[in-house]
């Protein structure tokens, strides 16, 4: 079966201006009709449905579920707030002051006083960047488990 031949081909462009039919008629007078939604509201009449007394508004079986659910959470005190300083919070920033010094300040003195020695001992450098690298990696570590990774409030 032979192939069927192409139809020929179209060429598209635009109209011209006196082509188009104007489908509203031009008026030089202004509109009475309501140019905004208030305008629009009080032409339209009647009872609004959109507004406190809509049906979605209306209590119902979802309501009253709500309701129940919102005594109960009152009547077990789940919204008492208290006032008082949150201890383990305090706890765990000493903790982390106290780890940051321990650890950071001994290194750091060290790589401070090996600073000078560097130039001329090999086994200096890589105390030194060691000590650079501990100083680094502690606090990383420490800060990530303090302020990011915290399991408890």
């Amino acid at each position: 079966m032979p192939d069927e031949p192409d139809p020929p081909r179209k060429f598209y462009g635009l109209r011209t201006r006196e082509d188009f039919e104007r489908a509203n008629a031009q008026s030089t007078q202004p509109s009475t009709e309501p140019t905004n939604v208030r305008e629009l509201l009080k032409s339209a009449g009647g009872p609004r449905l959109a507004g406190v007394n809509s049906p979605a508004n209306r209590p119902n079986e979802v309501h009253a579920i709500l309701q129940q659910n919102l005594e109960r959470d009152h009547a077990g005190s789940w919204y008492d707030v208290s006032l008082r300083p949150n201890l383990k919070r305090r706890r765990r920033i000493w903790a982390f002051w106290l780890a940051l010094i321990a650890v950071d300040v001994p290194l750091g003195f060290l790589a401070w006083k090996l600073a000078a020695h560097v130039r001329h001992d090999q086994g200096a450098a890589i105390i030194f960047v060691f000590a650079i690298a501990g100083v680094a990696m502690f606090t990383a570590v420490v800060v990530w488990q303090t302020w990011f990774l915290r399991t408890e409030s």
